[in-house]
């Protein structure tokens, strides 16, 4: 197993993110907190250097309870930026700028952010957003003390917006305490002696785990250079600064796998999950690195990244599927039937999340109430539960076996996505009569979506489809593949028959 750090008294004290970093800075300021090509920063840089970026927005008139964005890919500026935010007693709302202009207007809108962070470049996109737009760059200067808002383990730390199954994006309220819970969860390596890499962009709840596990734990931080990453860059990466601790969504962890696994080779605790994983990839694994922990973490963004987790999968595990373990830390979980009561061990069952990691709710409170329940096993204490919509069987040991959806989510390359959401853009495609969305799996096991076209005429185009897509949908919820159908076909009971449509041709895109 990989070893843990004990916490400082003082640090053990903090109840927000924020109050976590800077106790690490108080102990031991020179320690490196971020590291990337151009340079690194200690973590009392990092702390000063948020505390100005917090006084500029505390002088924009953001205060305890706002929301603020923060639009931009993974970089120190905005690290920092996402922990000035909340040193101003505000949540961050993390935008993308390769999301479409009204993906982002529907975020900043629901969200109601006051204020948004963004580089030079990336500020044009937000020009029209009726949000004070603040540069990231050139603004660590001094400007004198600023008074830092009292905030809470229950105020709001971030705001962060997954596929919805209308087509709109739903905001997950989180507050710092879930953070917390996530941070101190007995499965995280902590202390000085480990690096992690921010692989996950902001707007992935896996950069919770990435940035916060790592800096509130009192670690470094590797800060990839921009674009894509692919296996070699990955691998390049643990090698150049020994990168100890390292999180890869299922898909990407079987490319770096078949491609560069003895790349990994230092990588003391390899995280992976979010779906199914692959038994033969785990398998290479464990027999070419024998000193790395492989560890198998499932979680709702609805819950603070990680409910479970499998802390060292053995080459028995991967015999048959493997577990997704037990609930972290101050978190717990029921397997519960359609009347909500407990299924026996071994009995298929919906998941329902409790706890310490639970979301405050959606910024829709309908969807709220009808997603957060009471919880069932406990009506008269006010605890509630998080109803996940997945379908676990839990193990004699207690394991939990993840055993798919109760509904159309899939999981895209790491990212949560509504099939109903994709066939709605579909839709309200130029042309498209029909259309319906799967997924296929690659001989890699990553996952891509599938979309299947019926055209109200012979002028409907596959082509006017992508670019109306592209507008509209994320660039992870956009099928990769399209085929172009006489008519869908249907079940008896006249619902589409999926297992009929036909697979895609690989070559055609």
């Amino acid at each position: 197993m990989v070893a843990r750090t004990s916490f400082g008294a003082n640090v053990a004290s903090a109840t927000t993110v924020h109050d976590l970093v800077a106790l690490q800075a108080a102990e031991a300021p020179r320690r490196t907190a971020l590291v990337w090509d151009a340079g690194s920063l200690t973590y009392g840089a990092l702390v000063a250097r948020a505390e100005s970026l917090a006084g500029s927005l505390a002088r924009q008139g953001v205060s305890r309870g706002d929301q603020v964005g923060l639009c931009g890919k993974m970089s120190p500026e905005l690290i920092i930026g996402l922990l000035a935010i909340m040193q101003a007693g505000a949540a961050y709302v993390p935008l993308s700028p390769d999301d479409p202009a009204a993906h982002r207007a529907h975020v900043i809108a629901d969200s109601g952010c006051k204020a948004i962070f963004a580089s030079r470049i990336d500020a044009e996109l937000l020009s029209d957003s009726g949000a004070e737009v603040l540069p990231l760059e050139d603004r660590f200067e001094a400007h004198g003390d600023a008074v830092a808002p009292r905030v809470h383990g229950d105020d709001l730390a971030y705001v962060m917006y997954t596929s919805g199954s209308t087509g709109q994006p739903k905001g997950v309220r989180i507050e710092h305490r879930s953070i917390l819970n996530l941070i101190r969860g007995s499965f995280a390596p902590a202390g000085a002696g480990h690096t992690y890499c921010a692989i996950a962009p902001p707007t992935f709840d896996a950069a919770t785990f990435e940035i916060w596990g790592c800096l509130g734990n009192g670690g470094t931080l590797v800060v990839p250079p921009p674009g894509l990453l692919d296996p070699y860059r990955i691998t390049d990466l643990v090698a150049r600064h020994r990168i100890s601790v390292l999180h890869l969504t299922k898909g990407l962890f079987n490319v770096v796998v078949d491609a560069a696994v003895d790349g990994l080779a230092g990588v003391s605790r390899l995280m992976t999950g979010g779906d199914v994983l692959s038994p033969s990839h785990v398998r290479t694994v464990l027999r070419r690195l024998p000193g790395t922990v492989v560890s198998n973490c499932y979680g709702p963004t609805e819950a603070t990244t990680f409910t479970t987790v499998h802390q060292e999968i053995t080459v028995a595990d991967t015999e048959g599927p493997i577990p997704i373990g037990r609930a972290i830390s101050g978190v717990y979980v029921h397997v519960l039937d359609g009347n909500l009561q407990p299924v026996p061990d071994g009995a298929e069952g919906e998941l329902f999340i409790g706890g310490a990691g639970l979301a405050r709710g959606y910024t829709d409170h309908e969807l709220t109430i009808e997603r957060f329940l009471p919880d069932p096993l406990a009506p008269d204490t006010g605890a509630r539960v998080y109803r996940t919509g997945d379908n676990v069987r839990r193990r004699q040991d207690g394991a939990l076996d993840f055993l798919g959806r109760y509904d159309s989510q899939v999981k895209i390359r790491g990212f949560r996505v509504e099939l109903d959401a994709v066939e709605a853009a579909l839709l309200n495609a130029p042309g498209v009569q029909q259309a319906c969305c799967i997924t296929h799996t690659d001989p890699t096991g990553e996952k891509w979506l599938t979309g299947y076209l019926v055209f109200a005429s012979a002028t409907g185009s596959v082509s006017a489809v992508r670019d109306h897509i592209r507008r509209v949908l994320p660039p992870y919820m956009n099928p990769t593949w399209f085929v172009e159908l006489p008519g869908l076909p249907l079940k008896s009971n006249g619902k589409i028959n999926r297992k009929l449509l036909p697979p895609p041709n690989p070559a055609v895109r």
